[in-house]
């Protein structure tokens, strides 16, 4: 009967192995660095608790002015490039390190950052990089909140941490101009609205501001398809909301254009002539010479034999 073979570690687990059980723990650091499920095992568990001791007692040794000792003990580890930053600021800040290490892991954001205005180089500690972005991260959930317009929520943290990250100062701001966004809409005060949402770039991204476009593009939609077949009444019903609303009033001076131009062919056509005159004084009065009025005037002479003269 023929017996299964066991299955065969790499030679990476080997290696790292070996050097765990020869207490090599410099030498395994480099090998988990380059292979990173080895981070994993209960092994390097071990040796990070061990290096962790090890930090601990170096502190000692700095702050008994034995740094000497203390090179001895973790000098070696600044060969690993992700203990390399710790070693040498625990080198340099001793005690005081250790206390901003702990710090970033109780998350005491007060102690942590008063001790980078310090030492800015603490920062580059790699814990600290991930608490910070733990907290960018939870700024951006609290922004996506703003943006579905929830503004009731609980948005407490940015005052909180308005002195340890600008984002928190941002969003308190576009907090601001979102509820004042709300109020005007709540107003039916359309200009403002409008006016908000094409000059401040925060609330652009919002659902009530892609709504807000979104009515605009339908009704503009639909009012020029309506301009396309003259009817005139049709585009002020449908754009009359827009009208105080100052960034939309070329674009709705265009459709009342279009609109005009289309009725008054239409009414030449049909030899409505009275009302058809009537529209084109109207029109040269708001929209001036343009060439195609004037064009429609010249037509307007050779169907019905009156000659229009404007003023």
């Amino acid at each position: 009967m023929r017996t299964m073979k066991s299955e065969q570690k790499p030679n990476f687990q080997k290696s790292f192995e070996a050097l765990f059980q020869e207490k090599k723990y410099p030498h395994a650091f480099i090998v988990a660095s380059k292979y990173p499920e080895l981070k994993n095992t209960p092994q390097y568990a071990e040796m990070q608790e061990h290096f962790n001791t090890l930090l601990k007692l170096a502190a000692l040794h700095i702050k008994r002015d034995q740094a000497y000792r203390a090179r001895e003990l973790i000098g070696e580890y600044a060969r690993i490039e992700e203990k390399r930053v710790l070693v040498k600021l625990l080198l340099a800040f001793g005690e005081e390190f250790l206390q901003f290490l702990k710090a970033v892991s109780d998350k005491e954001l007060e102690v942590v950052f008063s001790a980078l205005e310090l030492h800015p180089d603490f920062a580059k500690v790699p814990s600290f990089i991930v608490l910070k972005e733990q907290m960018t991260e939870q700024l951006a959930f609290l922004e996506k909140i703003m943006d579905t317009m929830e503004l009731r929520s609980d948005f407490s943290l940015l005052w909180e941490w308005e002195n340890f990250l600008p984002d928190a100062r941002r969003l308190q701001k576009k907090l601001a101009d979102l509820q004042r966004l709300q109020k005007h809409y709540e107003k039916e005060e359309w200009n403002a609205c409008y006016e908000m949402i094409e000059s401040e770039n925060a609330v652009q991204n919002s659902l009530l501001a892609r709504l807000l476009q979104k009515h605009w593009h339908t009704c503009f939609k639909r009012a020029k398809s309506s301009a396309e077949r003259g009817d005139m009444e049709d585009v002020y019903r449908t754009v009359k909301d827009f009208l105080p609303v100052a960034s939309k009033r070329e674009s709705i001076k265009l459709l009342f254009y279009t609109a005009a131009k289309r009725r008054i062919a239409d009414l030449i056509r049909q030899k409505a002539y009275k009302e058809a005159e009537r529209l084109l004084f109207e029109a040269v009065e708001y929209f001036g010479r343009q060439p195609e009025l004037m064009e429609l005037a010249e037509r307007y002479f050779e169907c019905s034999g009156v000659r229009v003269v404007f003023g």
